[in-house]
């Protein structure tokens, strides 16, 4: 075949969108460089195949909306002697690749999450330093198992007390009853009955019985009793017989008098008046 010549083909810099770039021009655009396949004008340089075909990428470095040169970090990746580039591992201190595990799972997508899938432990106990989560997790769900499974009329600490208060929202504590207790006297046995309610029954049995009659032994000195036969109030000694017959002798600032009940009516029987 015979040689018919060279084409030559024109720099035409960097692209203007004023300029008429001829066919087979190179045009300068972004770093890259394109040759018009036609006459165009006012067309930006793009890889079309119609107005434009990309004849040499640019060296420039990549950015996040456009292609260019990388270089590894030589902290989360690497390039061997082969020029094969790999991502570094991640170790606790260090930054890196991971993957996922029995806690950590990983979504067909990239993101991870924590796996949440666990056995209810059977009994309750204390979490471990260091257990697995999905144990955790067990162990946390029977304690809140347990807790939702208790009586609604069950206790709260807050709810006890140890001294005496009038709120019907507190329940009186094993520390108070034994002060109670001991307030009381019950840590002593009763003699006048089994219990409070009947030794007070058996006391008052026995007044009633007594009906306010002293037995002396001896001399005694009886003072405070108001005289029943009077027209006013005076200080008397008084004694009762077993007959109902009451003896008494009553006395005043102004004298003295003896009177007497035969049990149905008083009488009296002398008085004295002061000099």
């Amino acid at each position: 075949m015979a040689d018919l010549g060279k084409i030559a083909v024109t720099d035409g810099g960097d692209y203007s969108a004023s300029t008429t770039y001829e066919k087979l021009t190179f045009v300068h655009y972004q770093g890259d460089t394109y040759m018009t396949l036609k006459t165009v004008k006012g067309v930006t340089p793009t890889d079309d195949g119609v107005n434009y075909k990309l004849f040499c990428k640019s060296a420039e470095l990549a950015t996040a909306s456009k292609a260019g040169i990388v270089m590894p970090d030589g902290t989360t990746t690497t390039v061997n002697s082969s020029g094969k580039m790999s991502a570094k591992q991640a170790t606790q201190s260090t930054p890196g690749i991971v993957k996922g595990s029995n806690s950590i799972k990983v979504g067909s997508d990239g993101a991870i999450d924590v796996n949440t899938t666990f056995t209810q432990a059977a009994n309750l106990a204390n979490i471990i330093t260091g257990e697995a989560i999905a144990t955790i997790l067990g162990k946390v769900s029977k304690a809140i198992a347990t807790t939702m499974n208790l009586n609604q009329n069950a206790l709260l600490e807050s709810m006890l007390t140890s001294i005496d208060v009038n709120d019907s929202s507190k329940i009186p504590t094993a520390a108070y009853i034994h002060t109670l207790v001991e307030r009381i006297g019950m840590g002593t046995q009763l003699t006048a009955g089994a219990n409070l309610t009947e030794a007070a029954n058996n006391l008052s049995s026995n007044l009633a019985a007594a009906n306010a009659k002293v037995t002396l032994n001896g001399v005694k000195n009886i003072n405070g009793f108001t005289a029943v036969y009077s027209d006013r109030t005076d200080r008397a000694f008084q004694l009762q017989y077993d007959s109902g017959e009451i003896a008494s002798i009553a006395f005043n600032n102004t004298g003295i008098w003896y009177d007497f009940y035969d049990g149905q009516n008083w009488k009296q029987v002398w008085k004295f008046y002061k000099p």
